[in-house]
């Protein structure tokens, strides 16, 4: 999903009645009844709906409105996208995501964690594939690579997608960091 804000075409600041408008109008033009077995419009109309809530969810004081409006105000950087992604706030983290306009190999990356934790399995590969061809010998980048790859050949046996082996990937991630200070400490003093 992109910024909720742009997938309604309105303003951060516009008011609830004008996000109200912007969502009917939207609802209105990619409804079901009006366009039955269109695929397209029916990811549109989920994308107006999912905005729509993660705006509702953000104006009405949930967890989500504090850490959006910090991010927004202080400005986005990967480290706060790391952290939700660590705290399995995916949808947080996209949306952060969302608003980085530079998108590097670490981008893509964290954009295919959260996509693997939103169970958008097609998006997940595609992301960490970029990151792959962006920086092809990036061993964490691989691993992840054959985690997903790994989850996505076997959903004929089981359905659904597995989140605990995202928080397995994270913990690797942040213990591979910690042993190469440490080697790095060791060798270097």
């Amino acid at each position: 999903m992109l910024n909720p804000y742009q997938t309604l075409n309105i303003s951060p600041n516009a008011t609830d009645d004008e996000i109200t408008k912007a969502y009917r109008s939207l609802a209105k033009k990619y409804h079901p009844d009006l366009h039955p077995n269109d695929p397209i419009a029916e990811k549109k109309m989920k994308e107006v709906n999912q905005a729509y809530d993660t705006i509702q969810s953000i104006r009405n004081g949930s967890t989500q409105q504090d850490s959006y409006s910090t991010y927004q105000s202080y400005g986005v950087d990967l480290t706060s996208v790391e952290i939700l992604i660590t705290e399995r706030r995916y949808q947080e983290a996209w949306i952060l995501l969302c608003q980085i306009t530079n998108r590097t190999s670490r981008w893509y990356f964290l954009s295919s964690i959260a996509h693997a934790g939103l169970n958008d399995r097609n998006q997940a590969m595609y992301d960490i594939n970029e990151a792959i061809r962006m920086e092809p010998y990036n061993q964490e980048y691989r691993f992840f690579y054959s985690q997903l790859n790994r989850s996505t050949g076997s959903s004929t046996q089981r359905s659904g997608f597995r989140i605990p082996w995202i928080l397995k990937m994270i913990f690797y991630i942040y213990l591979f960091q910690f042993l190469g200070r440490l080697i790095s400490t060791w060798l270097f003093g």
